[in-house]
C-alpha cells in the first residue's frame, strides 16, 4: 500500500491470507478501513514520534532512514527479503506527477526481481520484458505501454502487431480490443505496461 489515492479496500478481502505492507503515508491510505497493515515501512517522515508509539502491537515498524531509495522500494526490497514472490501494488498514482511517474520508474525496475502487478479502479497494470499469454473476456480494453520502446507481436487482439515498433513519443497501443477469451503477447525487444481488466485474485501465466 503505497501513499497515493485509493479506496477499493475490498481487495483484502479477497486475499485473506495476504501480507499488507504499507509504505510510510500508505499508512494513512488504510485508516477508517476494517484491515491494517501488517508491517509499516520507510523513512517514516509521514509520522510524528507520538503516532508511532501509539501504533498498534500487532503493526511491525521497519524504519529506514538512508535516501538512496524511495519508500515504494524500501517496501519491495523487505516484501523480498520475506521471500514473497507475488506483489499486489496499490496507491502509486496521486499527488505531485513527478512522484507518480517516479513510482512508475521503481514499478518498472523491480519488476525484473519479482512479479509485481499494479491494481486500480479494477485495472491491473503489469511490466513485461517478455511473452504473455492470459485469459480475456472478449471487447475487453487491453492497453500496451511502450517502456520506452518495444517491438511485439499479439495474438488475439482487434489490432493485431506483427513485430511492431511501438515508443513513447511515437506510436503507442493504448485501448486495443480483445476478441476472445485469451491473448498472447510476445515482447521481442524492450519493455512495456500491459493494462487489463482485474481477474482477483488471480494475475497471468508467463511465457
Amino acid at each position: 500500500m503505497l501513499g497515493g489515492e485509493f479506496s477499493e479496500f475490498e481487495i483484502f478481502d479477497k486475499l485473506p491470507t495476504a501480507t499488507i505492507i504499507a509504505a510510510d503515508s500508505g499508512f494513512h491510505n488504510m485508516i477508517g478501513a476494517n484491515t491494517k497493515p501488517h508491517i509499516l515501512i520507510g523513512d517514516l517522515d509521514s509520522h510524528s514520534d507520538e503516532e508511532l508509539e501509539q501504533m498498534p502491537l500487532e503493526i511491525e515498524i521497519v524504519k529506514i532512514v538512508e535516501q538512496e531509495t524511495n519508500d515504494f522500494e524500501k517496501a519491495v526490497q523487505h516484501a523480498i527479503r520475506l521471500e514473497k514472490k507475488n506483489l499486489l501494488v496499490v496507491g502509486m498514482n496521486g499527488g505531485y506527477l513527478e512522484h507518480t511517474l517516479n513510482n512508475w520508474s521503481v514499478f518498472a525496475k523491480l519488476s525484473k526481481l519479482v512479479n509485481l502487478v499494479y491494481f486500480e479502479k479494477d485495472r491491473y497494470a503489469i511490466s513485461l520484458e517478455k511473452g504473455v499469454q492470459l485469459k480475456t473476456t472478449k471487447n475487453e480494453i487491453i492497453s500496451i505501454i511502450p517502456q520506452p520502446n518495444a517491438i511485439l507481436s499479439t495474438i488475439g487482439l482487434k489490432w493485431e502487431l506483427d513485430n511492431y515498433a511501438l515508443s513513447i513519443g511515437g506510436k503507442e497501443g493504448a485501448r486495443n480490443v480483445a476478441i476472445g477469451n485469451e491473448i498472447t503477447i510476445d515482447v521481442h525487444l524492450g519493455e512495456i505496461l500491459l493494462f487489463i481488466d482485474s481477474k482477483l485474485p488471480y494475475t497471468a501465466s508467463y511465457n
